[in-house]
């Protein structure tokens, strides 16, 4: 069997992220290849005419027209195709920033098209054939009557960012609630905040850097909840399979080892388990049970919470509806912000007084309480003292380990502990 390689212009080379031109060129090279009884030369020039021409309407059409949510792209036959290469280029050419699903007529009718919500553009490529024309007309006539009758609002609240962030955002307000505040409130109370703006029975927390990976994804988190009639939901998280650059290393391998758990692990210790970056509660739950507000810094208000869930008997359920987490930290961000989760911990620990089932519940205090009765916080420190500058050191270049990690969380805790003994005792 002979083979021949057939080596494409340097033209089509292209040095960005979307290999627009690769593929056009690949696509137009096979065609011109395999239809041997058309004359490629001309065929090629010709739809070069039409696609210039096409470009300028098209232009008209989107320039300054609002950002899509999200984008559904549909197609029958070799339109499908089609349609998989436009969506993958919508992700690539916006970084992600905009989810993307390309589907067959046929098959976005049952089940992708719950990827739908407010906002969404959906381009149908249609068939000149029949009857796969009359098809593409009934999907989109069907679009059409449903799409001014989704049941659902989003609501978005800018904890007085930067104003930079402040007016990018504000371009989302034609289509979401945006409410932008004047002064930072804190993790806790912003989530207390939504009360006041929704309207539904149940409300959908997201983190704005959370990735939606599922096209049933609200879907999946109210089947459950009506199915079930649950109150509290968490769908879990997950985190890009590839390693980063060793700048952003300990918080991928964190998140990798310690917070990418399948539903039937956390649903073992579901309070334990509990995170606020994805996770689905009515209304009525989270007026009678609300997020401490005295809680301004960040970290531990999702452990507080969870303990309080539990606490007053509010169950939850995990599912296998995880968010992708789309940025990290630096390993020196993620230091910083480590410490001023402690220090809520430790804020939260100083309001409770000596309740020991808190102490179980989060296993760095039960580290801490353990020690602490075995007599061994002086023996930690004095290790902490002999390796506490190669500690960090590799902490911050991202090679230290993840029980190296858990050394240094539990010294910060031990260090943050004393001194709210010392405030206590001199107040």
């Amino acid at each position: 069997t002979r083979g021949r390689a057939i080596l494409l212009p340097d033209a089509c080379h292209d040095s960005g992220f979307a290999m627009t031109s690769s593929f056009s060129t690949m696509l137009l090279t096979a065609l011109s290849i395999f239809d041997v009884g058309s004359d490629a030369c001309k065929n090629v020039n010709k739809l070069a005419e039409h696609a210039e021409a096409a470009l300028t309407t098209l232009a008209d059409h989107f320039l300054g027209s609002q950002v899509p949510s999200r984008v559904v792209f549909v197609g029958s036959g070799p339109k499908a195709f089609a349609a998989r290469e436009s969506a993958l280029k919508v992700m690539e050419l916006s970084a992600g920033n905009v989810p993307a699903l390309w589907e067959s007529t046929l098959g976005f009718r049952h089940g992708p098209k719950s990827f739908v919500v407010k906002g969404t553009a959906i381009y149908v490529l249609r068939s000149k054939e029949y009857p796969t024309n009359e098809y593409e007309a009934d999907l989109v006539e069907e679009l059409l009557a449903q799409s001014s009758n989704l049941d659902c609002e989003i609501i978005v609240i800018d904890d007085a960012s930067n104003p930079s962030f402040v007016k990018e955002n504000s371009v989302l307000s034609d289509r979401v609630n945006f409410v932008c505040l004047e002064q930072n409130v804190g993790r806790a109370k912003i989530r207390n905040l939504f009360l006041e703006h929704v309207q539904f029975e149940y409300m959908l927390f997201l983190d704005c850097d959370s990735l939606v990976m599922k096209a049933d994804f609200i879907s999946s988190y109210m089947k459950v909840a009506r199915e079930s009639k649950v109150e509290v939901v968490c769908g879990g998280r997950v985190y890009p399979n590839e390693s980063p650059s060793s700048k952003y290393n300990l918080r991928w391998r964190y998140g990798i080892e310690s917070e990418s758990k399948t539903a039937d692990i956390r649903n073992q210790f579901p309070y334990r388990s509990f995170m606020t970056n994805n996770f689905l509660i009515r209304k009525d739950t989270l007026q009678r049970i609300k997020f401490d507000e005295d809680l301004t810094r960040y970290g531990h208000e999702d452990t507080l919470f969870g303990y309080e869930l539990k606490t007053n008997g509010v169950p939850i359920v995990h599912i296998e509806n995880p968010i992708l987490n789309g940025h990290l930290e630096t390993n020196e961000e993620f230091l910083d912000k480590t410490k001023d989760g402690i220090y809520n911990l430790v804020q939260i620990v100083s309001g409770m007084g000596s309740d020991e089932k808190f102490f179980d519940e989060v296993r760095l205090l039960s580290y801490y309480h353990q020690a602490k009765k075995k007599g061994q916080i002086k023996r930690l420190k004095i290790i902490h003292s002999i390796i506490k500058r190669g500690l960090l050191k590799r902490l911050r270049k991202g090679t230290g380990s993840i029980k190296q990690f858990n050394f240094f969380k539990l010294m910060t805790l031990i260090k943050e502990m004393e001194k709210n003994q010392n405030r206590n005792s001199s107040a």
